[in-house]
């Protein structure tokens, strides 16, 4: 899968896959994906998305097959499969990261997350009117917590002038 981590899964005679790709018959196909994300069969999702955009490579328009099971594991999978797909998204039209946070906590994915991974920080800060969005890059993961390095997307070096600890 494209910018994941996700291995490749063991190829499977699937007939029926065969031809759907084969076909360009894009409603099965994302019938499929709910199917195989219904019985929690991630290799078999993983299969979809790549012959799909093998096959949209080759012209057929297919790409929303492999978005589609992008989006499934973002949001159903378990936190290994959904931290591999965090940077991923094939042509969708977001960031997978928000599709992520909907049923997994940043506690759960840490530790598969891969390094150097973007993470926007939602501060709620008490007696304060606006929440603070702040883009970070991971670093490191440990046993003490995770590092991130906060980036400055002006290039301005802005500083933080308020202590938030405590």
């Amino acid at each position: 899968m494209t910018a994941s981590t996700l291995p490749d899964p063991e190829p499977r005679d699937d007939p029926a896959l065969d031809r759907w790709i084969t076909t360009g018959d894009l409603d099965e196909l994302l019938r499929e994906v709910d199917r195989r994300a219904d019985r929690g069969d991630w290799d078999g999702v993983v299969i979809v998305a790549n012959r799909a955009r093998a096959a949209t490579e080759r012209g057929h328009q297919l790409w929303p097959a492999a978005t589609f099971a992008e989006y499934r594991m973002a949001l159903s999978a378990p936190p290994p499969w959904a931290a591999a797909v965090v940077e991923a998204g094939y042509l969708a039209p977001g960031p997978l990261t928000e599709v992520v946070a909907q049923d997994h906590t940043f506690a759960e994915l840490a530790g598969a997350l891969p390094a150097g991974s973007i993470v926007e920080l939602k501060l709620e800060l008490p007696n304060y009117y606006e929440t603070i969005h702040l883009d970070a890059e991971v670093t490191s993961f440990g046993d003490d917590g995770v590092t991130v390095r906060f980036l400055d997307p002006t290039g301005s070096g802005a500083r933080f002038l308020h202590d938030f600890a405590g």
